[in-house]
């Protein structure tokens, strides 16, 4: 007789593209592989709320054809308050770093730029920020952003499927 147990003590442990999801799963698998209830849905999308690595999120799914392609999380809770937007944008960073390694793009946009003779000058806009870092899976893109011009903040993580290998 075998034992289920034994089973599952042996067979590959399954590796999630976002939180419980696969690419390519339909909608209705996603909503069953959640714990929550949607906040909002359509024949494209669906959202929840949630709170992930201690921020209140948007949690949102894109479908193309019923099928996902592309997932991420919107945070809510970001300050606008420089420093500790800039410390919350680190802190997910390191997190993320310690699921899917160094970031192969690591990118503080936000500081001078060079003008068309090709020296550096500062930014205008002393209070706006623009951080980016990517990360690359056998399966997926991963995106981190933290935008920021005067009142207007983005501050998010998106996943998205990698079409191929190649990407």
């Amino acid at each position: 007789m075998k034992s289920k147990l034994g089973e599952a003590l042996i067979s590959p442990a399954v590796e999630y593209d976002f939180r419980n999801s696969l690419w390519g799963m339909a909608k209705g698998e996603v909503k069953l592989s959640e714990k929550l209830y949607p906040l909002s849905e359509s024949g494209t999308h669906i959202t929840y709320k949630d709170t992930v690595m201690c921020l209140e999120a948007i949690v949102g799914f894109r479908f193309v054809d019923d099928l996902l392609v592309e997932a991420g999380y919107a945070f809510c809770e970001a300050s606008l308050d420089r420093e500790l937007c800039i410390w919350e944008y680190e802190r997910v960073k390191l997190g993320l770093a310690q699921t899917y390694g160094e970031p192969l793009i690591d990118k503080d946009i936000s500081g001078p730029y060079e003008n068309e003779g090709g020296a550096l000058e500062p930014d205008s806009k002393a209070d706006s920020l623009m951080f980016i870092a990517e990360w690359l899976t056998s399966r997926s893109i991963i995106r981190l952003i933290l935008v920021s011009e005067g009142p207007s903040l983005e501050f998010g993580v998106l996943h998205l499927r990698r079409e191929d290998d190649s990407a």
